[in-house]
């Protein structure tokens, strides 16, 4: 059997690559990671990642040039790249890293909480201390993409796996949301009137959230956006949802919605509402 020193060492090991993967993924050094050591060792080589606050401009991008969604993938890039941000923008698009950052970290915890599980079994903490070395030391020194990533995390561990794709997903998505309500309230004000776009196989949760009666309700962006979902029970969720992702791997879309000039159909499609017809008093 391993002794204590050589499990905790094995943890210190696990943290410290789950904390490279924020930090390349995110930008953000989570859990007092020396960045600069790392860097020195070669742990680190290149610049951090930007995937949370690219999918935050680009979120703010395709409500001012819807056509941009057609675009090829180097113009959108270059787009996002040449965007300038206001103070609040900047502040926003930190506030979303750091917290992918935190989220991140707490998977980091339950991966090693699961490998300390799985080394304990004697059968096979020997094959599983040198899977899970091996993997998130070679993947970080071979500069994996955050895809590849989860992909050889999934192979180690299987389980905290699927946990890492779920949040890759869910925290891009929420992002990009965020840049959504930002453009909006750059083109339109804060007190834009909005739909939730649903996705065509959302879940129940969603759809009594963000509908009834298959009819989209209409919220304010305001209220939205003053809404964390973090935290709260289905039943809150329900009468009360914040601004998708409102459940990992969430993927309906906010939309601007004119009551003035739109309604809804019997199907819930959005159609304009026919103008009153003048008569002519002659």
């Amino acid at each position: 059997m391993l002794t204590q020193p050589e499990i905790e060492e094995i943890a210190r090991i696990i943290q410290e690559r789950v904390g490279i993967s924020i930090y390349m993924t995110t930008g953000v050094a989570i859990g007092g990671l020396d960045i600069d050591h790392l860097k020195k060792t070669g742990l680190i080589s290149g610049s951090p990642g930007t995937a949370i606050k690219d999918a935050y401009v680009y979120g703010i991008l395709s409500i001012l040039d819807p056509g941009l969604a057609t675009a090829p993938y180097s113009v959108i890039k270059a787009a996002i790249e040449a965007t300038p941000l206001s103070n609040i923008e900047k502040e926003a698009a930190a506030w979303l890293s750091t917290n992918a950052g935190i989220y991140c970290k707490g998977l980091g915890n339950t991966l090693d909480a699961t490998t300390r599980r799985i080394i304990h079994d004697s059968a096979k903490e020997l094959a599983m201390q040198g899977k899970i070395q091996e993997t998130l030391s070679d993947a970080v020194k071979a500069r994996k993409t955050r895809s590849e990533m989860v992909t050889l995390l999934r192979r180690a561990t299987e389980d905290v796996q699927r946990d890492w794709h779920r949040v890759v997903n869910t925290e891009i998505h929420s992002a990009r949301t965020q840049g959504v309500a930002q453009g909006l309230r750059k083109q339109f004000g804060d007190e834009v009137t909005v739909i939730i776009r649903s996705h065509p196989d959302c879940c129940d949760l969603c759809k009594k959230a963000y509908s009834k009666g298959g009819v989209p309700k209409v919220f304010s962006l305001k209220e939205l956006s003053s809404r964390s979902n973090i935290g709260r029970k289905a039943a809150e969720l329900r009468e009360t949802p914040g601004l998708p992702a409102l459940h990992p791997h969430c993927l309906c879309e906010a939309v601007r919605f004119d009551p003035k000039t739109q309604t809804f159909d019997k199907k819930g499609r959005i159609i304009f509402r026919k103008r009153p017809v003048k008569k002519n008093r002659n």
